[in-house]
């Protein structure tokens, strides 16, 4: 997990928009403490807040391509960068990382948009275009990773991995959006484009945005639609379990070591099973709870099923009074484990 900001105006960004980004950059930084990242230019501010887990001392961000202007950061993982790579440089481009990140803005030079359909991965990347004076958003298909962006009331449209750094750039009206409010205690979520904030939407999964001085208004268009998708041929069972076991051997890649996201459900443990199969290293779960453990409370499942793989499991329970006390910057979970809590990559949910 990483966190990028930034912020776009089709003339010239001001100063206070400057200042704005830096806001943000630093509301995101328990997103990425490992390090932190800028790129500005007459139009364009970009953020990064890094969490180390490909290429720890040489993927900082932002990411360069091969043209001068070409300008990259992403939040998430590229699961298939190794194979990315491997066609790049047999297409003569000189990588100068190993992050999984650097495919980006190589993949765009050479395919524009289109590039996003390359990528296998759960990710969130902005892109600057020096030469067409046009940045990209993209988000990944299922929107695993968030993207939310809002527009100033001089025009800049900033953008960020979290709804609390757009309210910190200080230039989005905090005005609650009383439908999104309403469908939330329908569904249980706030149905995307929109979120609490009225004058704050999300990126859609599967969805793209274009900004320049000639289209400086948001106007996402969708570049993959799972009904769309063609169907496949052959026995679904084999199918099925090829294509796991495929995505199993690349959601390891990682040079720490690697968590797993248990709830004891099909899908985690399905995740966890993968992972430990295919990790070289030892894989540590997490599960997550609430006080007094009520009838939602998880973890009993997850702390069985993490017994059956014989991986080690870490609670984290989460307090009522620490996330609802007045005047709190945050919340202070309890942590309980078999071992020490690892740094790692988090896969499933």
């Amino acid at each position: 997990m990483c966190g990028i900001a930034g912020a776009f105006h089709p003339d010239r960004l001001s100063e206070a928009a400057f200042e704005a980004v830096r806001r943000m950059q630093r509301a995101l930084g328990h997103r990425g403490p490992d390090g932190e990242g800028w790129f500005q230019g007459q139009r364009i501010a970009l953020a990064h807040r890094r969490l180390s887990i490909i290429d720890l001392s040489g993927g900082a961000q932002p990411l360069a391509g091969e043209r001068d202007g070409t300008v990259a950061i992403v939040n998430g993982e590229i699961y298939n960068y190794i194979e990315l790579q491997q066609e790049l440089k047999a297409d003569g481009a000189r990588l100068r990382t190993r992050s999984d990140s650097e495919v980006v803005p190589y993949l765009y030079e050479r395919h524009g948009e289109d590039f996003v359909h390359r990528l296998r991965g759960a990710f969130a990347a902005a892109i600057w275009d020096e030469s067409r004076q046009q940045l990209l958003l993209v988000r990944d298909r299922l929107g695993e990773r968030p993207l939310l962006h809002a527009t100033g009331a001089d025009g800049t449209v900033y953008f960020a991995s979290e709804i609390n750094a757009l309210v910190a750039s200080g230039m989005v009206p905090v005005e609650p959006d009383m439908e999104a409010i309403n469908r939330y205690f329908h569904f249980r979520f706030v149905p995307e484009p929109a979120t609490p904030l009225l004058h704050v939407r999300k990126l859609r999964a599967g969805h793209l945005m274009a900004l320049s001085p000639d289209t400086p208004q948001p106007a996402p268009r969708q570049y993959w639609n799972v009904s769309a998708v063609p169907p496949l041929d052959g026995d679904p069972v084999e199918i099925l379990r090829a294509d796991l076991d495929d995505i199993g051997r690349i959601i390891v890649r990682s040079d720490v070591p690697v968590g797993v996201a248990l709830s004891g459900g099909l899908d985690s443990s399905i995740v966890a099973s993968l992972a430990v199969k295919h990790s070289p290293g030892k894989v540590t779960a997490f599960s997550v709870g609430y006080e007094g453990r009520p009838a939602c409370d998880e973890r009993a499942d997850a702390s069985a099923f993490a017994q059956h793989l014989g991986i080690d499991m870490v609670e984290v329970e989460l307090s009522s009074q620490a996330m609802s006390c007045p005047g709190s910057t945050g919340w202070s979970p309890t942590w309980a484990s078999r071992s020490p809590m690892p740094r790692a990559p988090v896969i499933g949910r």
